[in-house]
Order: C-alpha cells, then structure tokens, then sequence
C-alpha cells in the first residue's frame, strides 16, 4: 500500500491552526488569572492575601509575554518558509527554462536538414542556455556556502578600476541581448582593502540586478570615489526604484519583492543576499536609495588602501 508523503515544510493552513491554538492557550489562562490577580487584591484582608494577589497577576503577565513571544516567533516561521516556498519554485522554474531550451536545441541539431547557419545558431544558444544553468548552480553554491558560517576573506589592497573592468567583461554577455548601456566613472586611483573575487561578485550581482529591472534603451552607471577613509562605490539604474519601506526586506535571503512586475522576473532573490553577506565579509556596508531622476541607487561603502598604482 502507498503511503502519503508528508511534505517537508508545514503548509500555510497548519501555521494557522498554530496560531489559533497558541492564541487559546495564552489568552484564557492570562485572563483567568489576571482576573484572579485583581479579586485577591480588592478583597484582601490579611498580608497573603496581597501576596497572591501581587504574584497571580506576576505569572499573568509572565504568560502573556512568554505567548506573544512564541506567537512572533511562529509568525517569523511562516513568512521564512512561505519564502523558502517561492525560493523552491521559482529555482524549479528557473531550472525548467533552460533545460527545455537546450532539449529543443539538441533536438534541431540532430536534424540532417539544419544548414550551417542554423547549427551555429543553436550552439550559440546552446552556450548562453548552459552558462544561465552555471550561473543559477554557482549562486545557489554560492549562498549555501555563506550560510555555513562567517568565510575567511584574505583583505588586500585591490585596485579599483581593475575589479569594475573584470566585472563589466564578464557582464558583457549578459546585457548582449539588450540594448542597455553601461558608463562607469571612476575618481583616478582608487584602491580598496578587499579580495578581488568577492568584490567582482558582488558588482556582477548589483549589475544583474540592475539590468534585470531596467528597459530597453535605458542605461546603467557605476560610479567610485573616495570619501574619507573609505571608497564609495555605486551602481545605479532607472528602472522603478526600490520603495522606502523595502529598502531593508530586499537584502533578506529568497526575498522578491510584493510587486506584479517584480515577481514576473526571473531570479531566486539570492543575488541581493549573496551582495550583503560578502560585503560584510570584506568588512564594509551596503544600502540601497533612490536615484535622483528616478530608479534605485546601490552603494557599496570600503575601506579605502590609498592610491592604487
């Protein structure tokens, strides 16, 4: 006989049911008690009687704290595994896509009537299809191991302009199919304290996510300059900003934002997460703001290294 299979993680409606019976379980004991807490100290006549009451309404108050303590916590696991949710399905979407593209490829290639033009055209294809798969594996890879603990990052001085060029070259394929253009602008000879691979990691996300929430014809910008003992490094777009109330949600691991247009995008909502978690190991800070003139400004603050060579 085939069992059921209980899923993993609990559904919306048990969440629910825990809220309905924590919230049973806390108000009718606090209120039986406060109550009791009250007429022992109205209709006292000898000292212990005042000391059960100061105690009765004591241990109320315990439980009702105690329960609404409990009852954050519960809510806290629901919004984490509605997240995690999404996070399953939108990894399984993104998975799907390139997978049924290179099945229709491979399927075409095997045809003895493609002409030559055709094949390069599918491994073309092939080869974007397959680095998008690289890409959503490696950040997946990449969060799990952040996750598993603070990562020793060897902090040198880095050359800035360096870094920014690396990451626009290996961003270059990305934005190929859109015609978006990118500027940065650079004050001469920054150096920053950092290990090169986080920094260009976290400037290849920032610029994926700007593209990805930018229109056709609109451009990007990555801006440095230095600002006291630190380097400021922004990468701004104009797409429709990040609302003020957001602005911290978005750094939250598989967070996507509540809008219709945010949601129809493709993503994990790892790449924001991944940005944070790195920054903090390079010891710096990041934030995001609005852009004057409109869309979303993201600012990387580093220890400065002085002049870069």
């Amino acid at each position: 006989m085939a069992r059921s299979v209980r899923p993993l993680l609990p559904s919306a409606a048990e969440f629910r049911k825990a809220h309905v019976v924590l919230f049973a379980a806390v108000a009718v004991p606090g209120l039986l008690l406060t109550a009791t807490g009250i007429v022992s100290l109205a209709l006292h006549r000898f000292t212990v009687d005042v000391v059960l009451g100061v105690l009765t309404l004591a241990f109320a108050l315990w439980v009702v704290v105690g329960g609404l303590a409990v009852w954050l916590l519960v809510r806290r696991s629901e919004q984490l595994t509605r997240l995690q949710h999404d996070f399953v399905s939108n990894v399984s979407h993104e998975l799907r896509t390139p997978l049924a593209g290179i099945r229709v490829l491979v399927e075409t290639l095997r045809q003895e009537r493609a002409d030559a033009e055709t094949r390069q055209r599918c491994l073309e294809l092939l080869d974007s299809q397959s680095r998008r798969l690289v890409g959503l594996v490696e950040e997946v890879l990449e969060f799990g191991r952040l996750e598993g603990g603070p990562q020793p990052l060897t902090l040198v001085p880095v050359s800035l302009e360096e870094v920014v060029s690396d990451a626009l070259r290996e961003f270059e394929s990305l934005r190929a199919s859109r015609a978006i253009s990118v500027e940065y602008q650079l004050a001469p000879g920054l150096a920053v304290m950092a290990e090169r691979r986080a920094l260009r990691r976290v400037l290849i996300n920032l610029l994926e996510n700007a593209l990805k929430y930018s229109g056709s014809g609109q451009r990007l910008w990555v801006r440095g300059a230095r600002q006291g003992e630190e380097v400021e490094i922004a990468v701004e777009d104009e797409g429709p900003g990040v609302p003020l109330p957001l602005r911290r949600k978005i750094f939250q691991a598989f967070y996507r934002g509540e809008s219709e247009a945010v949601q129809s995008q493709p993503g994990t909502g790892l790449g924001l997460a991944i940005v944070q978690r790195l920054v903090v190991g390079l010891r710096g800070n990041v934030r995001v703001e609005g852009r004057p003139g409109g869309g979303s400004r993201f600012v990387v603050e580093l220890p400065s290294a002085g002049e870069a060579a």
